[in-house]
Order: C-alpha cells, then structure tokens, then sequence
C-alpha cells in the first residue's frame, strides 16, 4: 500500500501503511527529543499537542519533515487528541498506527519485531500492545520467552500499542468524554464487543513510566495516589466505574479484577495519599459520577458538584 491511498480493511500492518502518533502536553525536550528519535521507524509521524497556549517545545518536531504537527491550544483530552491523530492518519491512506505516549520511550527495533510477528496476528486483530518495563535492565512486565508473538488479553495499554484504523473507525474511536483514565481498557471492551481481537506481543519491549512516586524509584500500586492531582482521582473512579457498568454482562471476571482495583486505590488514598478528604471526596464522587454514566468535561467535577 502506498500511503495517501484509501485505507483497506484487509490489510496487514507493514512498513508503509503504519503511522506513529502522538500527544503532548507541556512537553519537556526529553519528550520531544524521544518522539523524533522513535519518528524515524516510521515513514509518517503525527502529534496533536495539547498545551495551553501551544507548547515552544514543539520546534523540533515541526522542523522534522515527515513529522505533521497540530496544535489544539487547550487541553481537549488525551482521548480527543487521540482520535484526531487516528482521523489524519487514515485520511493520509494509513491502515495502522502505533500510539506512543508522552511517558514511554519506543525502543529503535520497535517496528521491525512488531511486525515481525504480523504473521501470527489473528486476521480480525483490532490492538496488539507491546510488553514493557519500568527501568532499563529492569526485569519486563512478561517473560518473552514464555510466550508466542500474540497473547490474547482482554485489554491492553495504549502506550506503544498498534491499533488497526478500520477496527478503530468501526468501534466508534476513543471515548472523548473520558477526558483521560481508562480510555485503553474502555476502548479494548468496545473492539472486543464489535468482533476484533485484542492481544499484546511479549517479544516487543518498550520504556514506560507508571505510577512513580515523586520521592522513591519504587514503582508500586500504593504510591499511585501521590503522583496525581485529586481530580485525577475523580477521573480514574469515575471512567473505570463507568466501564465497569456498561461492560459487566460481557467481561465478568475482568469487571470484578477492576472492583478490586478501586477498592485498593481508595484504600492506599486513604492510607498513603496526602490530601485525604479532598482525594477521597473526589474518587467518590467520581464512582457516583461513573454509576450515574455522568462523563463530560472534567473541570470542577473532581472537587464539586
């Protein structure tokens, strides 16, 4: 396929109909730096950025040709960045992209051992993520001797994963109204429920930062509350209960993982987090919010009524 044609339903992810994409948010130049170095696997590369006003950083990135450029000037969200991105990749005649996150680092054989193992994807593949760690030499997420070059899972991260246009298009995209938290494993259940396959190849290692205190290089469950202001705690409890409701009668054992999941996080708010009443109003009011199916806008949500 020669990129600029229309996008085929069919076709399997190869060099040139794979398009990297990217959001920023005040991005600092390591960021920027990490995407034009990942950018040159590709033969296309679009960012949406996200800053307010537009981030000065972006210059190096514009000053790459075969990177495009858009600025929203406000932050619309990481999930209406993300489907902007989608939407001019497969307007430019791309059948696949690889969404790359401001946190994790592509690593320079990325491409290559992701399509690698095309040849194992099943035909209605909607997502393969990528295997990860948190450290260089740090021990990865699965052993990828362990496992073959497709490991159907129930969701994936959106960091480094590549996502078939047709199977994203036919979904209905990333839920904008999420704003951010969650959008992968919501958008996952909703290609699962319209017939694709989700999966992850553990032979494809990335860098990506999750859940790092400020103050320790543990990376731990229980430390999460303290990286985020509290209305991020309203989004995560307020997105995940939402998808907990809506996907229950489809994905069980998932549903009742991730209800263990807000326990333990309203749990360590309440033990470990600073800010305590205000955190924990806020993931309340985000569980209320996701039950009632209230999404929208997230200003002044995760600190009022």
């Amino acid at each position: 396929m020669t990129p600029g044609t229309d996008s085929g339903k069919d076709d399997p992810p190869d060099y040139d109909n794979v398009a990297l994409v990217a959001v920023t948010y005040n991005p600092s130049e390591q960021c920027i730096q990490n995407i034009v170095d990942a950018s040159t696997q590709f033969y296309k590369c679009f960012v949406c950025d996200n800053s307010e006003p537009s981030s000065p950083a972006l210059a190096p990135l514009k000053a790459t040709p075969h990177i495009e450029v858009i600025s929203n000037s406000e932050n619309l969200g990481l999930a209406t960045a993300l489907n902007q991105l989608a939407g001019l990749a497969q307007q430019a005649g791309f059948s696949w992209i690889v969404t790359l996150d401001q946190d994790s680092l592509l690593l320079p054989n990325f491409l290559q051992e992701m399509l690698s193992g095309k040849d194992t994807y099943p035909e209605n593949v909607g997502a393969v993520g990528c295997n990860y760690q948190h450290d260089h030499g740090a021990r990865a997420r699965f052993r990828p001797s362990s496992y073959p070059c497709f490991q159907e899972k129930i969701t994936v991260i959106t960091s480094c994963c590549l996502t078939n246009l047709e199977a994203w298009r036919s979904s209905g995209g990333f839920n904008a109204e999420f704003f951010i938290d969650a959008i992968d494993h919501e958008f996952c259940l909703r290609l699962r429920q319209a017939g694709f396959s989700v999966g992850l190849n553990p032979q494809v290692l990335m860098h990506h930062a999750i859940g790092e205190d400020d103050n320790s290089k543990r990376r731990n469950y229980l430390v999460f509350p303290h990286k985020h202001p509290a209305w991020r705690n309203y989004t995560s409890a307020r997105n995940t209960m939402y998808t907990i409701r809506q996907h229950y009668p489809q994905e069980p054992r998932w549903c009742l993982k991730r209800s263990l999941s807000l326990t333990l996080e309203f749990a360590a708010i309440f033990l470990f987090a600073d800010k305590k009443i205000e955190r924990c109003k806020s993931f309340c009011r985000g569980i209320r919010h996701g039950w009632q199916a209230k999404l929208g806008g997230i200003k002044n949500q995760g600190t009022s009524e």
